[in-house]
C-alpha cells in the first residue's frame, strides 16, 4: 500500500520552514540494513515545493524547456527524474511499484 496523507498534509510543503504548496512527490529508496539492533532502509516519501526540491536536491533545470536539433527548438520539459541502483531487492521493487501512483494519495475520511 503506498504512503498515504492527509489532507492538511498535502497542502505545505515538507521543507524546513517553508509555507509554499508542494509540487512534487520525492521517493527516496534506501538500502536496507541493520543499526543498533534495529532495522533500516526503504522507501521515504516527501511533498516539495519546486524551490525547496532545487535546493535539497540539486535539479537545477527541472521543468524547463529541453532545445532539440541544430536549430534549437523549445520541447517539453523535464518535470522528473528517477535514478535507480543497477540491481535491486524483490523488496525495493514491490514498495517503489507501491509508490508510484498517479496522484498522491490522501486518507479518505468518512
Amino acid at each position: 500500500m503506498p504512503t498515504t496523507f492527509d489532507k492538511e498534509d498535502v497542502t505545505g510543503c515538507f521543507g524546513g520552514n517553508c509555507d509554499q504548496p508542494p509540487a512534487y512527490r520525492v521517493i527516496t529508496l534506501a538500502a536496507e540494513g541493520v543499526v543498533e539492533d534495529e532495522r533500516v532502509g526503504g522507501i521515504g516519501v516527501s511533498l516539495l515545493c519546486r524551490e525547496c526540491l532545487l535546493r535539497e536536491h540539486s535539479l537545477k533545470n527541472l521543468g524547463e524547456a529541453i532545445y532539440y536539433g541544430e536549430k534549437r527548438v523549445p520541447g517539453p520539459p523535464d518535470i522528473g527524474i528517477l535514478v535507480l541502483p543497477l540491481h535491486m531487492t524483490k523488496s525495493q521493487v514491490s514498495q517503489l511499484r507501491e509508490e508510484i501512483t498517479e496522484e498522491v494519495p490522501v486518507v479518505k475520511t468518512t
